[in-house]
């Protein structure tokens, strides 16, 4: 499979920072678009509601690839919180059953995403040392 460049979906907010794509060798293929997408459908089930993820770098990098995910999946409803081009937390909100209300659908389970290097700047490898 030969690398691709990662092409950001035109649904994304104004403010997010379209410079960080295309990322260079970032390998998008169907086979990779089906991992993240079932370790979303993983993490999407009742007894992870209101659960915080975090994700190492997820602003510039891991966030762009399920952002798109989530833009193909039915029954999910992705609220990205962008500050300063970056991404800094994805409220993703779906459901296990749907209830309806007069504003619309409403989503019973929630997941929410960060970006642990903008709360502990420092590289994964440092982090290691640092903690042992």
């Amino acid at each position: 499979m030969d690398p691709a460049t990662f092409p950001l979906p035109s649904s994304l907010p104004e403010d997010l920072d379209k410079s960080l794509a295309p990322l260079p060798q970032i390998v998008d293929t169907p086979e990779s678009a089906e991992m993240i997408k079932d370790a979303l459908e993983y993490l999407m089930v009742k007894k992870n509601d209101k659960t915080s993820v975090y994700l190492h770098n997820f602003s510039r990098f891991d966030g762009l690839f399920i952002l798109k995910s989530l833009f193909n999946m039915q029954g999910v409803k992705s609220t990205p919180i962008v500050k300063g081009g970056r991404v800094i937390q994805l409220k993703v909100g779906f459901k296990k059953r749907a209830i309806k209300s007069k504003s619309g659908l409403l989503y019973d389970c929630s997941l929410t995403f960060y970006d642990s290097l903008l709360l502990i700047p420092a590289s994964l490898n440092k982090l290691a040392i640092a903690f042992n």
